[in-house]
């Protein structure tokens, strides 16, 4: 529901033919990703900016959720990031 112009409405006209497979999904080392990599819509690049620098301060993240301490992630983006995101 996050697509431009797709309505719950649309969503449920099709959504028997949808078939979402997570394991598909390529997460993003947080520790790993340089800016361009870890680019993502739901980040901005003041984000992605800022998590790096954290990560070049304090050393690699021992928990995806460690990029909230950052202090420009919030709640909200993070629950929508984290799916998307690894420390591996």
């Amino acid at each position: 529901l996050e697509v431009y112009h797709f309505s719950e409405e649309k969503l449920n006209q099709i959504q028997d033919y949808i078939n979402v497979d997570s394991s598909l999904i390529q997460k993003i080392n947080i520790n790993t990703s340089n800016a361009k990599q870890l680019k993502h819509p739901y980040l901005s690049w003041s984000q992605v900016n800022t998590i790096i620098n954290y990560r070049n301060k304090h050393g690699n993240f021992k928990f995806v959720e460690h990029i909230k301490n950052t202090g420009v992630i919030d709640d909200s983006t993070y629950s929508k990031i984290a799916g998307y995101l690894t420390v591996e």
